[in-house]
């Protein structure tokens, strides 16, 4: 187990990168960090900046509640978290130097908020909530709907974004949509696919597609052709996590069994150009959350294991397990951040 530097700071007052370089400086005994950048993770009630080697960290945010997803907004210098309850769930984001701002609640038995991304045609952060897609602009800390649906990600960073419709009684159509906030045009390009996973500058998505009468698969889809590659070996057990900068490598999260061994996960690659399967971990006693490396080398994620969710990294093929935050017990949502300029 390599020793934990929590660099004590008073984060609320200092800029992302500076804090990413204190980190990245306060490496005691470290391993080369892998691809490099900086990793977020929610754990209880803690938002936290760490190396990619696991022996620095700082703490971000400390909540009065816990934190259910965390990402760091780096081009406005922001943390961005969500808060979960039974009955409501709140988004919030807090500026360097300035006090937590409350942007959205959702309110109703499992409602949350979606994953949050963030675009620079115009400067704004694109999230989900309460069957509605909204975008949040800074400069007047302002909300306005896009769109209605849920699970809403930026492809790369605007004007164009994918969300999915099929899971509210008002939905007319089922699937994954490509809209655009720069001239409001919508259009549905995979019929009956969801959990849409763009790669990061957007070019592909992964995703869960379900014909009525057929098997759930996985599937990459080219943007620009619509063209579609199922996913080797993949079934209606798996949901995709995350999607490789090149567009042919998928991880994602793999259910085990039926009742009463349903409540068993494990952790798969698809590489679609070698059509080949790795289990990267398992078992898990809950789905996992996952990220590729900037580099796509090595995978970050949670995982439910001897009673708490623990943070890990390993590389592609399985080899090089280790721990990331041995005294988190609660760890979520990893994202795993390149090197900014100058870092």
């Amino acid at each position: 187990m390599q020793p934990q530097c929590v660099i004590d700071m008073d984060t609320a007052r200092l800029p992302i990168a500076v804090l990413v370089l204190s980190v990245v400086a306060g490496a005691v005994d470290a391993q080369p960090a892998p691809d490099g950048g900086v990793i977020v993770y929610s754990a209880a009630t803690g938002v936290y900046l760490a190396s990619p080697d696991g022996s620095s960290r700082v703490e971000l945010v400390r909540s009065a509640e816990p934190v259910a997803d965390a990402a760091l907004w780096r081009a406005r210098d922001m943390t961005v978290w969500t808060v979960s309850h039974p009955l409501i769930a709140h988004l919030l984001v807090r500026p360097p130097g300035g006090e937590s701002r409350y942007v959205d609640t959702v309110r109703g038995r499992n409602e949350a908020f979606g994953p949050v991304s963030f675009g620079d045609d115009p400067p704004s952060m694109l999230y989900s909530g309460d069957g509605s897609v909204k975008l949040y602009k800074p400069d007047d800390a302002t909300t306005v709907t896009v769109a209605l649906g849920d699970r809403a990600t930026w492809l790369g960073a605007g004007p164009q974004f994918v969300y999915e419709t099929g899971g509210r009684d008002r939905d007319e159509e089922i699937g994954i949509h490509l809209a655009s906030v720069a001239d409001d045009s919508d259009e549905l390009i995979v019929p009956y696919g969801s959990h849409a996973t763009p790669s990061a500058w957007g070019e592909r998505l992964a995703c869960r597609v379900r014909p009525p009468g057929e098997e759930a698969r996985l599937a990459v889809v080219d943007i620009a052709t619509r063209a579609a590659i199922q996913a080797p070996g993949s079934g209606a057990a798996d949901t995709p996590l995350a999607l490789a900068g090149n567009g042919d490598l998928v991880l994602a999260t793999r259910q085990e069994g039926l009742p009463p061994d349903a409540e068993r996960w494990s952790l798969v690659l698809f590489d679609l150009l070698e059509g080949s399967v790795t289990v990267l971990h398992g078992p898990s006693g809950a789905p996992y959350d996952g990220c590729f490396s900037p580099e796509s080398g090595y995978v970050c994620f949670t995982a439910q294991v001897n009673g708490g969710r623990r943070l890990y990294l390993v590389a592609l093929d399985g080899s090089g397990l280790r721990e990331l935050a041995p005294d988190d017990t609660q760890c979520r949502s990893p994202h795993w951040y390149g090197p900014a300029p100058g870092e």
